[in-house]
């Protein structure tokens, strides 16, 4: 993505919204693809950490050390002590980079949120580990979602689009046969049409007076 060029993947301007142009809130997605609207600086360091990750799961050669564990090996193939600490440790380093830098999705809930007097937002989320991440607002972006106490989220590892407080987050919506069953509802009322109404009831009259004749 990094040796790619961005500007092939513009996106249409027939197909951006009306407040692209607002000079108070800036809608980033101006691209069909979402590494191409990425900052340059904010997404070499996203594949730098995904290169630590990738680097020390395959350091840890945990297939090798498997295998040498099944019950039919025979003693020259069981892996050595120092094989098997250098397996967990690099396994344990890979996992817990990958939690800290929200490489592996995970949900947060907002546990507390401090407002100053110029309407400026701080709102600490915490993860199921009890790890607390800092989140600002109001937000410099268009699209994302305001932070509720009573909903989970997922945000994105880093800072993608490299703008003040434009960590990208999304909301948390579970698929179950309930949500699904619900899926539709509450449905929006339709205004019936006065004319095929009154067309309708016309020909219902008529019929009526056929019966009776």
């Amino acid at each position: 993505m990094l040796e790619r060029e961005a500007a092939e993947y513009k996106r249409d301007e027939k197909y951006l919204p009306a407040f692209v142009e607002d000079a108070e809130q800036i809608f980033p997605f101006t691209h069909t693809e979402l590494w191409a609207d990425c900052d340059r600086g904010e997404l070499t360091k996203f594949v730098e950490g995904f290169d630590i990750i990738a680097d020390k799961l395959l350091k840890a050669d945990l297939a090798t050390v498997r295998n040498g564990l099944d019950h039919k090996r025979s003693d020259s193939t069981f892996p050595s002590v120092e094989k098997m600490g250098t397996c967990v440790d690099s396994l344990q380093y890979a996992l817990d980079y990958a939690d800290a830098n929200r490489y592996i999705s995970k949900i947060f809930w907002r546990v507390s949120r401090e407002t100053d007097r110029f309407g400026r937002q701080k709102s600490v989320l915490r993860d199921y580990r009890g790890h607390d991440l800092l989140i600002r607002e109001p937000t410099t972006v268009y699209g994302r979602p305001p932070l509720n106490t009573k909903e989970p989220i997922l945000v994105a590892p880093g800072n993608l689009v490299g703008l003040p407080n434009s960590e990208l987050i999304f909301q948390v919506i579970e698929s179950s046969q309930y949500s699904n069953y619900w899926d539709d509802y509450p449905r929006r009322r339709k205004t019936p049409d006065p004319v095929q109404d009154l067309s309708a009831a016309a020909r219902q009259a008529s019929s009526d007076a056929e019966e009776l004749v």
